[in-house]
């Protein structure tokens, strides 16, 4: 990472915290996109009665 700061940028730790929920956010996003062309591409497993 650079060290570079811009006068107008917040303080480093919300931009941490802002990238850590962006991140969250974009995996969680990528697993239910995931899940959906997953369950759409095979049939739900019928489950034992």
């Amino acid at each position: 990472m650079t060290t570079h700061r811009s006068p107008t940028a917040p303080t480093s730790g919300s931009v941490r915290i802002l990238r850590v929920i962006a991140a969250v956010l974009a995996s969680f996003l990528a697993f239910l996109a995931v899940a959906i062309v997953l369950g759409a591409c095979f049939p739900a497993i019928p489950k034992p009665e």
